[in-house]
């Protein structure tokens, strides 16, 4: 018994040196990072910006890999199958993370089980827009105003069906007692929208910034508890819709299975990259706001976030396809 006993604790002892040994190696090889957008959105400009100074800091290319489609399980699937060494990693947000299981049908993953938390990143506001080009619509009241005037007829964007975009302005117009026209539109929602191929987008700020400032586009509201300090001039829908509130999160995941020792590696080397001056200056031009949580904060984010989210699914009356 002896014996067996010290047999098993060597065997643990190697096991234990090997994760930490592991770790400390980490990273010896490119890491990829998965994006579930097209290049230019919000996801891939964060992941661009983080993926340079993870580089310089971990001493390995952290490549930023797009695979846009399905509203984020094309590139989620890919990051899920993935072996769970840590060089493969996913940029998650709401709709990779939490939506897709509400609005698939026949998932073949379940995000909060196959994927392991490494850190929050980012946070920015959900920004509702107007074209300038055909529309009349400038403010939240007008877009209401219109809406009811004409149920059914007033179209709105968003990159696809069962994207956060899409969930949210389905729960914007419940609780605003109006009827609109979902059109997904993938890449190319802002574009349309610039170009008055659709009157109505949710989007980011992130990537129409250049576009409201020269007039393209009328910002209409912001869907963050209170105004955003970037654009304090563009209203809280909560103004509106009291106790309409969502904000746009993202964060690092890695396949579940990858060793905590590396985990808490990239966790501390993402802190300091928000942190770095130059980082959090590109951010700001993107009105991006840096936002870390470690792993365990980000886990428990997403556990409350998936029941409200879950809730705006009922609201919206979206059926899973």
């Amino acid at each position: 018994m002896q014996h067996i006993t010290k047999q098993l604790a060597i065997l643990l002892a190697g096991i234990v040196f090997g994760a930490s040994a592991s770790a400390q190696d980490y990273p010896n090889k490119p890491v990829k990072i998965v994006v579930s957008y097209a290049a230019g959105a919000a996801p891939d400009l964060v992941a661009r910006i983080l993926g340079e100074r993870l580089t310089q800091t971990l001493g390995q290319p952290f490549v930023v890999d797009n695979r846009p489609g399905a509203a984020g399980v094309v590139g989620g699937g890919l990051a899920a199958r993935a072996a769970p060494d840590g060089y493969t990693l996913l940029i998650g947000d709401t709709s990779t993370l939490l939506l897709a299981p509400l609005v698939i049908k026949n998932l073949p993953y379940e995000p909060l089980k196959v994927f392991k938390p490494i850190a929050m990143t980012a946070s920015l506001p959900y920004l509702l827009a107007s074209s300038a080009k055909g529309s009349n619509i400038k403010s939240i009241q007008d877009l209401i105003r219109e809406a009811k005037a004409n149920p059914g007829k007033l179209n709105y964007g968003s990159p696809g069906f069962g994207s956060n975009h899409h969930i949210i302005m389905e729960a914007f117009a419940a609780e605003a007692g109006i009827q609109l026209t979902h059109i997904p539109y993938g890449p190319q929602l802002n574009p349309a929208l610039i170009a008055g191929d659709i009157p109505i987008a949710l989007t980011s700020l992130a990537t129409l910034a250049g576009a409201a400032s020269n007039g393209s586009v009328h910002l209409l509201g912001v869907t963050t508890p209170t105004r955003f300090a970037m654009i304090p001039n563009v209203p809280a829908i909560n103004e509106v819709l009291k106790g309409f509130e969502f904000t746009s999160e993202q964060g690092v995941v890695a396949p579940a299975g990858v060793p905590n020792e590396i985990i808490d590696k990239l966790s501390s080397a993402i802190k300091a990259a928000l942190e770095h001056p130059d980082v959090v200056a590109r951010f700001k031009t993107l009105n991006i706001t840096p936002t870390y949580l470690n792993a365990a904060g980000y886990a428990e984010n997403l556990r409350v976030n998936s029941l409200r989210f879950g809730r705006a699914v009922k609201i919206a009356k979206v059926e899973p396809s």
